[in-house]
């Protein structure tokens, strides 16, 4: 067999096989090597499904954020600074859910967008809603 039937065999072979489209699940010739989809139409309908679970999630995590934030912003209203846990999560507060979580000294500090407070194992304490930062000049 010479060079060039080996080559052609070789192109008829790449041809020849045929590859499914990710998303649709018709068959597509396999021209090259990594095609996934048959068209644009299918990538990216196949890329949005797949993305939807983040999104759905995202939304799911700022829902509960500021369901939590509202809850702190009535306790603040009500001039109450320290509440038992099992009280928050009657009231529809997830304590699992906070923006930001640091430790001060023998203390860890809890925020949830602009709410401050501290957390033992059966309550929460020392709320507070801070302000603006300013900037330094």
């Amino acid at each position: 067999m010479t060079e060039k039937q080996k080559k052609d065999m070789k192109e008829y072979d790449i041809k020849k096989t045929e590859k499914c489209c990710l998303e649709c699940g018709n068959e597509m010739e396999y021209y090259r090597k990594g095609k996934m989809f048959c068209n644009d139409l299918c990538r990216s309908r196949y890329h949005n499904r797949t993305k939807n679970w983040t999104r759905h999630y995202h939304s799911k995590v700022i829902g509960i954020l500021e369901r939590n934030s509202s809850i702190l912003d009535d306790l603040i209203r009500q001039d109450i600074t320290s509440v038992d846990l099992g009280d928050l999560t009657l009231w529809g507060y997830n304590i699992e859910y906070a923006t930001s979580v640091r430790k001060l000294r023998t203390h860890l500090e809890y925020r949830c967008f602009e709410y401050r407070f501290y957390r033992s194992d059966n309550r929460i304490y020392c709320i507070e809603k801070l302000g603006p930062v300013k900037k330094k000049r």
